[in-house]
């Protein structure tokens, strides 16, 4: 049954394989807490590219209370939030995956972005350039570094930040992202 699911959402059948893993996840007959924590979270992510935040943090959150926590299932939950744009719930979550995980560049971006959405540029300029020490390259850390730069307008710092993230991360989801925000300083 967990292969199957995982096959679907291979096909891109996202909505069937979180409900299936859902499913999986509570059967009584499954005693593994270990395998029901991680079937939660597959599901979570399922739901997530399902485009349904409010599953996805229902299965995440079930994750977690079987494990009593792990960084990149918080991590998972603030991306659940992120898309139901609940910053303050981002936020909590980041900080107790970095308690969790001390230091991570990737989560102290996710926790940035949240923070520069709750108004918060202080702090959330301090995880950013506390990211980028860590990983200097890092294209996400670019972006939303050149993303705080806009806000607080300094035009020239965020193209310079957005080119960066474009060297370092030439495809993907991260240049899509650095490039339209470029596009949109030179319109």
């Amino acid at each position: 049954q967990h292969c199957a699911a995982l096959a679907l959402v291979g096909q891109g059948r996202y909505r069937e394989a979180a409900t299936r893993l859902d499913m999986l996840a509570r059967a009584k007959d499954v005693p593994d807490t270990h395998f029901r924590a991680t079937v939660f979270d597959q599901a979570g992510n399922a739901w997530m590219l399902a485009g349904d935040g409010a599953r996805a943090i229902a299965s995440l959150s079930s994750a977690l209370a079987l494990t009593g926590g792990d960084a990149d299932t918080f991590a998972d939950l603030a991306r659940a939030h992120a898309m139901r744009k609940e910053w303050r719930e981002v936020d909590l979550d980041m900080d107790a995956a970095l308690q969790l995980a001390p230091g991570r560049a990737d989560l102290l971006v996710l926790r940035a972005s949240a923070r520069r959405a709750l108004g918060r540029l202080k702090e959330a300029w301090a995880d950013i350039e506390q990211a980028l020490k860590r990983s200097p390259n890092d294209g996400d850390a670019l972006v939303e570094r050149g993303l705080l730069r806009k806000q607080i307008g300094d035009i020239g710092g965020a193209k310079r930040d957005f080119q960066a993230a474009i060297k370092a991360s030439p495809s993907g989801a991260t240049a899509a992202a650095a490039r339209e925000n470029l596009d949109a300083l030179n319109d």
